[in-house]
């Protein structure tokens, strides 16, 4: 059975905490297998759509062993990739032999900006590589919570419901806690799943600033034929589900605080 979450509100958030979104399509059995000559056509196309990425790298690909008996940790290379970059690097579409990734750190709306230039890139992908199937398709939204500010750990009652909150509203050992982070695995309906990732930690990248991390990786797993419609309308329902656990997770006060840039935190 489907969760039964409200339909979420897509109004664009005038202070949005959202640091990065990816969205990802792993295939496999391409007609073409990824090339220098292939990376340079995808490029070429893109570049046509008035979608550059001017800055262009090869990139190895490292598979990370771990032996948890001796404590090691060994990379092995295993094959090489193209990374594609606007000039300001902050959009980043990534390519392997069998995955198409893109990301960005400037996301602004998805119905006017993120949506148009993935679903692009899908097509050129269909077009210049050809995959015979699908095996995952994922959308990944992480948003890092500073604003609005927290003097302590039980201040993020107010912002984050506290059903995810868990010890840091409990009587005893809440005061104590400076770091926790939680992960949820979650069937959603009966073809897309979720893996949401959250907690709160002094970050020391801003002089210990309380922040709270909300990291939501919607996904479905499944092998299909490669097909450009049936990844759109799959992206869409991503998206909406992405809205949905967010919107559930925080409080109705910190959604009003992140809309209105007049807000001011209780």
């Amino acid at each position: 059975m489907p969760l039964e979450l409200p339909p979420p509100d897509d109004g664009t958030l005038a202070r949005s905490p959202l640091a990065l979104v990816a969205c990802q399509v792993r295939f496999c059995d391409p007609v073409r297998p990824l090339s220098g000559k292939v990376a340079a056509e995808l490029s070429a196309r893109l570049a046509a759509a008035e979608m550059a990425f001017p800055r262009v790298d090869q990139v190895q690909l490292q598979n990370l062993n771990l032996d948890v008996g001796a404590g090691t940790a060994r990379s092995e290379p295993i094959g090489r990739g193209w990374r594609l970059q606007t000039d300001d690097g902050r959009w980043i579409l990534t390519l392997t032999p069998d995955t198409v990734t893109l990301e960005t750190t400037r996301y602004r709306t998805w119905r006017d900006d993120f949506r148009a230039r993935f679903f692009t890139i899908v097509e050129s992908i269909h077009a210049v590589i050809t995959p015979g199937a699908e095996t995952r398709l994922g959308l990944r939204y992480v948003d890092v919570i500073v604003d609005p500010p927290v003097a302590k750990m039980a201040d993020w009652t107010n912002w984050i419901d506290p059903a995810f909150l868990g010890p840091i509203i409990h009587p005893g050992l809440g005061p104590g806690i400076n770091n926790i982070q939680q992960q949820i695995s979650l069937n959603l309906d009966d073809r897309v799943r979720a893996t949401v990732r959250h907690g709160a930690y002094p970050d020391a990248a801003r002089n210990n600033m309380p922040t709270y991390l909300v990291d939501t990786d919607i996904f479905r797993e499944s092998l299909l034929p490669f097909d450009t419609d049936g990844i759109f309308e799959m992206t869409e329902r991503l998206h909406d589900w992405n809205l949905r656990l967010f919107q559930a997770i925080v409080t109705p006060a910190m959604l009003v605080h992140l809309r209105n840039p007049e807000a001011v935190a209780p």
